[in-house]
């Protein structure tokens, strides 16, 4: 969800910088265009004269750089000037296959439901900020949102019937069983004091007691985030925590609590509540996560062969001549 909201908000930034480019007249938008609050014309893109030129042709429908810069940028936002030619090659490579998509749902009659649209504005209206909201109520702005949704949807309806067997998730496991390989981890609780003057009297009082004792000062005293918990912090494996500090953890038995330790945050008490060790998940414990696996497999190799068939039989070139930069073929091709 957290992911979700920052892409949301990239986006909805982005497209403040398009509505107000692309709204201007043409002498205004080339002007526009050769200023530094573009991060550097978004690759080369100040020729007006290359921002109507076609990149991609479907049918009756033309693509332009124009188009293609908007895509770009809402993926990369401020980043997209930077990017390297062999990338912004894939992100075109992307942008073809995403256009190609729509028009196979258009061939498909398959369209969005008044109450789709409007189900997905109002989750879009409550991860950005009130003050960019607005932009919903740009027709551009939103048919961006609408045209991804809507390849969404039909995607979604290819690999609907996808059925995986108990027999494919056993040969799985049994053919990748280092993948089940669990680490060892340790529960680690904690009392975090400001200074350590306090820290060390505090010690004094949970070395050796029980652990509903550690808890207690920990609800009491401690200024982290979890001393309502206790101090519980939850499992850890190692590298997951900054190394000087794995040191102590990992050092500890179960039940004993450490010295105090010194950090950017204050002055920590740490106590090991838990050891697990390395072990091997049973099938039925990784069963929920092949059966993952193995339908993201297949609705890739749906799609692909989807993708292939659509190449194949629906009118479309690319003009990548008209690109404003070198684009470089993949290797495989």
């Amino acid at each position: 969800m957290a992911e979700n909201k920052i892409w949301v908000r990239i986006c909805f930034s982005v497209l403040v910088f398009l509505v107000v480019v692309w709204g201007c007249n043409r002498a205004d938008r080339a002007d526009y265009l050769q200023g530094e609050e573009t991060e550097q014309a978004v690759l080369q893109l100040n020729n007006p004269n290359k921002l109507n030129l076609n990149i991609l042709e479907i049918g009756d429908v033309r693509y332009t750089n124009a188009d293609f810069v908007h895509y770009l940028t809402v993926l990369a936002g401020a980043d997209a000037a930077a990017l390297e030619e062999e990338s912004v090659s894939r992100l075109y490579d992307d942008f073809c296959d995403e256009k190609v998509l729509l028009a196979g749902a258009s061939r498909e009659g398959l369209e969005l439901t008044e109450e789709e649209k409007h189900d997905y504005l109002d989750r879009l209206q409550r991860d950005i900020p009130p003050e960019e909201a607005v932009l919903l109520d740009n027709p551009r702005s939103r048919q961006v949102f609408f045209d991804r949704l809507l390849v969404e949807k039909h995607q979604s309806g290819l690999s609907k019937d996808i059925k995986i067997t108990s027999k494919e998730i056993a040969d799985y496991f049994a053919s990748n069983k280092r993948e089940f390989l669990r680490s060892s981890r340790v529960r680690v609780s904690q009392i975090l004091i400001k200074t350590d003057h306090e820290a060390v009297e505090i010690l004094h009082k949970v070395r050796g007691a029980d652990e509903e004792t550690f808890r207690r000062f920990a609800r009491e005293f401690s200024i982290g985030p979890e001393a309502g918990r206790g101090g519980d912090m939850g499992f850890f494996e190692m590298n997951q925590l900054p190394y000087e500090m794995e040191k102590v953890i990992f050092s500890l038995q179960t039940g004993q609590v450490s010295d105090v330790f010194a950090s950017v945050y204050g002055h920590h008490i740490f106590r090991l509540d838990e050891r697990l060790e390395a072990k091997l998940m049973t099938e039925e414990e990784a069963a929920a996560g092949i059966r993952a696996r193995i339908v993201d497999r297949k609705r890739e190799e749906v799609l692909s062969a989807y993708l292939n068939e659509l190449r194949q039989n629906l009118e479309w070139k690319t003009q990548v001549e008209n690109l404003p930069f070198t684009y470089r073929r993949k290797s495989n091709e």
